[in-house]
């Protein structure tokens, strides 16, 4: 099984982010990552169009079954 942290932000033009970071720390809560989200917009412009509000994020959980492998 691996995890992802989804954020979805608002940009200063009116469009939407989506940044993704696998692997995140075990144990997330929604303080925290708001928290985190909110420091990235407070940063200011690191992309051309900047971030402009925590919209969304979430945990997804992804589960994979090998069915054939033949790379050995």
């Amino acid at each position: 099984m691996s995890l992802r942290l989804r954020m979805k932000f608002g940009l200063n033009s009116g469009d939407d982010r989506i940044i993704s970071l696998n692997n995140p720390k075990p144990n997330l809560d929604a303080a925290a990552v708001s928290n985190a989200m909110n420091a990235m917009v407070a940063a200011g412009s690191t992309f051309a169009d900047p971030l402009a509000s925590a919209k969304r994020a979430e945990l997804i959980e992804t589960n994979t079954t090998v069915l054939i492998n033949n790379e050995e």
